[in-house]
């Protein structure tokens, strides 16, 4: 790496930590225009953790995806800050591509903030990497969104087969003589 390139990683870096508030204020605006306006209404003023853990949650998320902008992170450390978000959303009535949109509006909300000074004072290329940081991050969270809708399917299939077993067994116990 040249000290171009070094000088350029660090003014970026600098730019990026001095924008991470309007940055992680924007991601959380874009993630919350993805619920229903009550719902938008209660998680932006109960302020509770106990009462909005959802509210938690993106908070997390959000400071999550903004260090794996940033600096990267390893796929398990990855995974372990996006299982909550993702096994939340699983469970929501959104389509694949809403579910996992939180991680999009990261990308979003840098290219926002910081395009204009990163173009002039540090190159395109950094920017680039930090969004593929998090294109990958989106790949994570696809295979975690996946088993959990997986789960999900597994469990309502014991339930219908349980339900299943105890008509069956009412039925016997009615003498509705069922083999």
């Amino acid at each position: 790496m040249t000290q171009d390139a070094r000088s350029a990683g660090t003014a970026l870096e600098q730019v990026l930590s001095s924008r991470k508030e309007a940055i992680l204020g924007q991601w959380r605006r874009a993630v919350l225009e993805t619920y229903a306006a009550e719902t938008r209404a209660f998680l932006t003023s109960e302020e509770d953790p106990f009462c909005n853990p959802l509210g938690q949650v993106l908070n997390r998320t959000g400071e999550a995806l903004f260090l794996i902008a940033a600096t990267g992170m390893e796929r398990e450390r990855t995974e372990d800050a996006l299982s909550d978000i993702v096994r939340i959303r699983a469970v929501q009535d959104f389509p694949p591509s809403r579910a996992l949109s939180f991680v999009d509006a990261m990308k979003k909300a840098i290219r926002h903030e910081l395009s204009p000074m990163v173009v002039e004072k540090t190159g395109l290329g950094r920017l680039l990497d930090m969004e593929s940081r998090l294109d990958e991050a989106m790949l994570v969270a696809i295979d975690l969104y996946v088993a959990c809708k997986k789960r999900i399917d597994d469990i309502r299939i014991r339930e219908m087969r349980a339900e299943k077993e105890r008509l069956l067994k009412l039925m016997r116990a009615m003498g509705g003589g069922v083999g």
